[in-house]
């Protein structure tokens, strides 16, 4: 699975005309990271680096930390404050048992389109 995200980024990367040594000095990691990353020999990036890249690419992080949290099996999320841990944690444990429906009301809250 971690190819999946690794084929995706280096798609992004050269549509973009980024090297990878450009990309690695930007994250401060070695060039055979970002490469082993690419080729699925390591996770994917993480949230925050994911972002940092973005940022970097001039592109919105969403679509590439879609795909890591499906090659990882989960996604990161940093809560803030105690309400966010309250709300984060009650949905982590309920998630598999919302229906479309009840999804469709949280996609709508948070403001995400529907693919």
């Amino acid at each position: 699975m971690a190819t999946e995200f690794g084929a995706f980024f280096r798609r992004i990367r050269e549509d973009l005309r980024f090297s990878m040594g450009q990309v690695a000095r930007h994250l401060g990691v070695s060039v055979s990271y970002v490469s082993d990353v690419e080729l699925g020999k390591r996770a994917p990036f993480t949230d925050d680096r994911i972002k940092t890249i973005a940022a970097y690419f001039g592109i919105k992080p969403e679509p590439m930390i879609e795909v890591a949290g499906r090659c990882r099996g989960f996604f990161e999320i940093h809560p803030q404050n105690q309400m966010q841990f309250k709300v984060g944690a009650a949905l982590a444990r309920r998630f598999g048992e919302l229906s479309d429906d009840q999804l469709a009301k949280l996609q709508e809250i948070v403001g995400e389109e529907d693919d």
